[in-house]
């Protein structure tokens, strides 16, 4: 699997892991193991109505707790 750190820490760390979880439930023929993180924001970019930053504000607004 090929992953790297983006800048944000454990926020961003949860968004990139929640956007994994997405693709790979909307897409399950996307091999998600290949995609790198800046491949992962370009398909949520893509395909999620407000992109990356909208995705984001909507995890953040269903997390209760850590």
């Amino acid at each position: 699997m090929m992953m790297t750190l983006i800048p944000g820490g454990k926020q961003n760390a949860r968004q990139m892991l929640e956007a994994r979880w997405w693709i790979a439930d909307c897409s399950p023929k996307i091999e998600l193991n290949e995609l790198t993180d800046k491949e992962v924001i370009q398909v949520v970019n893509q395909h999620y109505f407000g992109g990356w930053e909208q995705f984001g504000e909507d995890i953040e607004s269903s997390f209760i707790a850590d």
